[in-house]
């Protein structure tokens, strides 16, 4: 992805905001990033997405009304030596050896604050000591709606694309072994376009977790699905929030429940693609991602400190809200 640029005036709520996206791993949030740059632009944010350290347009911004939003940052240790503003958008998980990295632990706790789209993993995080701002779950923009390819039928029974490990290998296994034609993707290669091809042709699309100890519900895969009118299966999660906050858009199922689940929707094409509109339909009218934020309490962290507001680390400027998100 090709750094992308907004004209950079003073937003009504203070700062510039570039959101950090860097290279080589960038593919893998492209749907955060730009879904968080349009929503934030409803709120009237200035926003700028770049995949470098460092970026002409940068140097338009006075370096005290930049702040900037790191995604992937648990790839980029590295970044515990900058002496610049950021708050860091967590997206791994709590069960995620990432989390205990030295390196990692330090560029969250010398942020501002770290974001999260989970409460599980905003409490385990603020058992680190690190400084939570504001819980964010992954809410509907339009951005995330792909154009619809004619030549996309639904010729794919059951699709599920992720990184493997041999508990989802097992898993797969045991799907074709119980008569559910699934198609695995397992590869590092399958984003943007060509994956936006496997999803328009799948009937029904899959989320297995890859850690479980704990499992927290995968809403970086979930929330794009959701903004094309897939039919999503996922196991339950011990992220019981994140699961009900989900449960009118996607059908949970304990582990070996999955073969069943799944041929009860192949099986009912009229009930699968009630269920899939019905799920589209509440997403799109529920999970506004700029309301989302909005109510979360992060644009605190969007405005220029004065006088009688202060960056901190600890927190004084904001704490972990929790209103309803909804």
């Amino acid at each position: 992805m090709s750094a992308m640029n907004v004209t950079i005036s003073k937003a009504d709520s203070g700062a510039t905001v570039i959101l950090f996206n860097p290279a080589p791993t960038s593919h893998v949030f492209n749907d955060m990033v730009f879904a968080l740059r349009s929503a934030l632009e409803e709120l009237k944010v200035v926003c700028q997405i770049s995949c470098q350290l460092s970026t002409p347009d940068w140097y338009a911004v006075p370096t005290d009304s930049r702040i900037f939003v790191l995604f992937g940052a648990h790839n980029h240790g590295y970044l515990f030596n900058w002496r610049l503003k950021y708050i860091v958008f967590n997206y791994e998980q709590a069960g995620s050896p990432w989390m205990r990295l030295p390196n990692y632990q330090k560029v969250m706790k010398n942020a501002m604050c770290v974001w999260d789209y989970s409460y599980f993993n905003a409490n385990f995080l603020l058992g680190m000591g690190v400084n939570v701002g504001a819980v964010i779950p992954f809410g509907y923009h339009s951005i995330l709606t792909k154009p619809l390819l004619t030549s996309a039928v639904e010729s794919t029974d059951v699709l599920f694309y992720g990184a493997p490990n041999p508990r989802r290998n097992a898993i797969m296994h045991s799907l074709r072994e119980n008569r559910v034609n699934v198609k695995y993707i397992s590869d590092y290669s399958c984003w943007d376009a060509r994956l936006a091809w496997e999803i328009q042709r799948a009937k029904i699309v899959l989320n297995v977790h890859f850690y479980t100890e704990p499992s927290v519900l995968e809403q970086s895969r979930i929330a794009p699905l959701l903004a094309n009118g897939k039919l999503i299966i996922s196991e339950r999660s011990d992220d019981a929030r994140s699961d009900e906050l989900f449960a009118d858009c996607v059908v949970f199922c304990g582990e070996h429940e999955i073969a069943t689940t799944c041929r009860q929707y192949l099986e009912n094409s009229e009930l699968r693609v009630q269920r899939a509109k019905s799920a589209f339909d509440k997403f799109c009218s529920d999970f506004s991602y700029s309301s989302i934020i909005r109510k979360s309490g992060a644009l605190n962290w969007m405005r220029e400190p004065d006088n009688s507001q202060t960056v901190s680390v600890t927190g004084e400027r904001s704490g972990l809200s929790d209103p309803p998100i909804l």
